[in-house]
């Protein structure tokens, strides 16, 4: 399922979730982001700036990675990539899509990668 900054309630999901990192600032607090895990996959994407809740949006929870993150989720590769950023989720062109309503449309194409470090595992 998905885990994000809100939740249903406001308060994140779960409750108190919070996300730090270092991409963008040593230590950086994440006040966008979204992830999803399950017995197969894991992702996540932390936002910053302006646009950070458009490209971290996190209303499509039945959706999982592959349509919200597209990427390499080939079985026992872990990677680590330098990638050029992806188009939001949900948007096409000045049109939002809303989980639910039909027909579902394809998730964006996975943005180009490049640097990529293999690990044994995450």
């Amino acid at each position: 399922g998905e885990l994000d900054n809100h939740g249903a309630d406001g308060n994140g999901n779960p409750i108190g979730g919070l996300i730090y990192g270092n991409a963008f600032g040593n230590g950086q607090q994440f006040h966008e982001w979204t992830q999803f895990i399950s017995y197969n996959e894991f992702c996540i994407r932390a936002c910053v700036g302006p646009n950070a809740p458009v490209n971290c949006n996190h209303i499509y929870d039945e959706m999982g990675c592959y349509w919200n993150m597209p990427a390499n989720y080939n079985t026992g590769v872990f990677e680590s990539c330098q990638g050029n950023d992806s188009l939001p989720m949900g948007l096409y062109g000045s049109s939002r899509w809303y989980q639910g309503v039909s027909p579902t449309p394809a998730a964006h194409p996975a943005p180009a990668s490049s640097n990529c470090v293999t690990t044994a595992t995450i």
